[in-house]
């Protein structure tokens, strides 16, 4: 990607810029960590709750490097992709806009629309891209950062870095869970008014790139495959079409409590979200379905798809007891212990994929990391944390 548009400017000032640019963003960046650690005593004697611990040295640092950034104008921060083609606008009616109608009777229970003068959040097709990642998902991770900062030291850390990114790519604060909930059933209706989308996966393509556009969502084809991902964004629309007019019929209490426990605001995939609205699913029958299956068998089942199973499981406990955000690796470390005992999975018999093909093994603390890393960085349902202590 480059951060200089050479077509309008000489190219000799081009490296010089850009040069100049990521020397300012270099030592900006070590000027924030510095900014951090002096605020650690603060962090430490459990005043973290308040953002201002890390935002007031951020705020004055953050200045100059923004102003380097954004002088490379927007087109340079973010890639413009080819685009993928032309998308039909969704209907301005039907269920997932009185959804969006409904949340918006509740957006002062819900923080606002500060990013969005208080509008309900709308959006065009788009290919502008960050690494590769559509702009929208950026947008959602750096807020993540910014509004999870106090659960690490690491995200502590990072905390002014988040700051500067929220600003550099296009919000002014993190974002609420009215926005994050309103832009996901954005992203729905123009799914559900683009079914080629989901049609592109289904024939087993690869069309990450055309649901970045469309809807601004990404997911992981990669780890969970063309044809999974397909069934997965129909479930997800069904489901949310499913419980939304459930629980509105049920009044306005029901409906703020399904907008509150069916959206997780720390998840960024598509996957992590499909997974927390599955979970809340099955800790909501209605009537006498069961949604989802049961703890899968360790012992016939591969071992990703187990983890998998056992994350939403461990996602569903949280939603019953009220607790928020994504699980980190220290809680699916305890699922496991109070599962299968002291060593989690490691010394049970359990399935792998080798060369495509299933075997029966011991499970080892190697099996166990690469599990997780699926969890982590494939599905993006659990969280890395500070501690992270392998089972076993």
């Amino acid at each position: 990607m480059s951060l200089v548009d050479s077509s309008s400017v000489d190219s000799t000032a081009a490296v010089s810029s850009t040069n100049s640019a990521t020397k300012e963003w270099a030592l900006g960046v070590i000027s924030f960590t510095f900014s951090a650690v002096a605020d650690l005593p603060a962090y430490e004697e459990g005043r973290s709750d308040d953002l201002a611990i890390a935002a007031a040295p951020a705020e004055q640092n953050a200045a100059p490097v923004e102003a380097a950034v954004r002088a490379l104008g927007p087109a340079q921060v973010y890639e413009e992709s080819a685009s993928t083609g032309p998308a039909l606008a969704p209907a301005r009616s039907g269920v997932l806009e009185n959804a969006v109608q409904d949340l918006h009777r509740f957006i002062d229970d819900f923080g606002g629309a500060p990013n969005f003068g208080g509008q309900i959040p709308r959006r065009q097709p788009n290919s502008e891209r960050f690494l590769g990642i559509p702009k929208e998902t950026v947008q959602i991770w750096f807020s993540k950062g910014l509004k999870n900062y106090k659960d690490s030291f690491v995200d502590f850390v990072l905390h002014p870095i988040y700051f500067v990114g929220t600003k550099v790519f296009g919000i002014s604060e993190p974002l609420s869970k009215y926005e994050y909930v309103a832009k996901h059933i954005e992203a729905l209706a123009w799914l559900k008014a683009n079914p080629d989308v989901i049609q592109e996966f289904r024939l087993g393509n690869d069309a990450t790139a055309r649901l970045g556009e469309v809807t601004g969502l990404t997911c992981h084809v990669g780890y969970n495959g063309s044809k999974t991902v397909a069934f997965g964004l129909k479930e997800h629309l069904d489901l949310f079409e499913k419980y939304y007019e459930h629980n509105r019929a049920l009044g306005d209490d029901a409906l703020k409590a399904f907008f509150s426990e069916a959206f997780d605001d720390s998840a960024v995939c598509f996957e992590a979200r499909a997974t927390h609205l599955n979970a809340y699913a099955r800790a909501h029958p209605i009537g006498n379905e069961v949604i989802g299956p049961v703890k899968l068998d360790i012992a016939a089942v591969n071992i990703d798809d187990v983890y998998e199973n056992h994350v939403s499981l461990l996602a569903e406990e949280r939603i019953k007891a009220g607790i928020q955000g994504l699980p980190k690796v220290s809680d699916f470390n305890d699922f496991l212990v109070r599962t299968y005992g002291p060593a989690g999975v490691v010394g049970l018999q359990g399935k792998v994929r080798e060369n495509d093909n299933l075997q029966s093994v011991t499970l080892t603390a190697a099996h166990h990391a690469a599990a997780l890393d699926y969890l982590v960085n494939g599905i993006c349902a659990v969280d890395p944390d500070d501690a992270v202590v392998i089972v076993g």
